[in-house]
């Protein structure tokens, strides 16, 4: 954007605060994990349920994640740049590995549901190689497109683990699992309206603020 020095800080701070409203709200979700992250730590604190450590790691990941999208919203920064193109994807793998882990340690998966061991096993395995293969692509080359392609088609990957899960925990008829699988759906539907709205450029008409 050209633009006169003297209209620098009000065509930021326009810039900045255009649709700020989805923000805010991405603020109260992100403090909604730091209440969970604060609950169980409490009840690892008060049982020794490591699992709850877990779930503290993933609310964290997560939860920072958030926080910096909005913290950092448009902001012309180094960091930012490298926030958006890197280190949100890499945060929010590392966030749904260790929620993996704790549906592992929680549910007793290896004894209780073998099969379903084996799939969150390799949902990890899938999220390991595809963060050393995004982070190769990053650092070593200027191939953005492999590396866009890298990041969607481990979210559908995610996306079909999340399928695969709800579907296993239906066949079962466990009440615990019917509870799990019943948060699954509700995530399941935001990250293919996520993922719709992401591919979709016709969704996203970017309007430049007025001076």
């Amino acid at each position: 954007v050209l633009i006169r020095d003297y209209y620098q800080s009000s065509y930021f701070t326009s810039f900045q605060n255009y649709d700020r409203g989805s923000n805010i709200i991405t603020f109260v979700f992100s403090g909604i994990l730091l209440m969970m992250i604060f609950y169980s730590i409490a009840v690892y604190l008060l049982n020794g349920s490591v699992e709850f450590m877990y779930y503290a790691g993933f609310a964290f990941f997560l939860g920072l994640m958030l926080f910096l999208k909005s913290y950092l919203f448009r902001t012309p920064s180094s960091f930012n740049y490298f926030f958006e193109a890197y280190l949100d994807f890499v945060m929010q793998s590392i966030g749904t590995f260790i929620y993996l882990a704790f549906l592992r340690k929680f549910l007793e998966t290896k004894i209780n549901f073998p099969l379903l061991h084996k799939i969150l096993l390799i949902e990890q395995i899938t999220i390991m190689i595809s963060i050393g293969l995004f982070s190769y692509i990053y650092f070593e080359t200027d191939n953005y497109p492999l590396q866009n392609l890298v990041e969607n088609l481990t979210k559908y990957i995610w996306a079909l683990g999340i399928i695969i899960f709800i579907i296993y925990t239906i066949q079962k008829k466990n009440k615990l699992l019917n509870y799990l699988a019943a948060g699954h759906s509700f995530l399941l539907i935001g990250g293919i309206i996520s993922l719709y709205l992401i591919s979709s450029s016709a969704n996203f008409r970017y309007h430049l603020p007025k001076v």
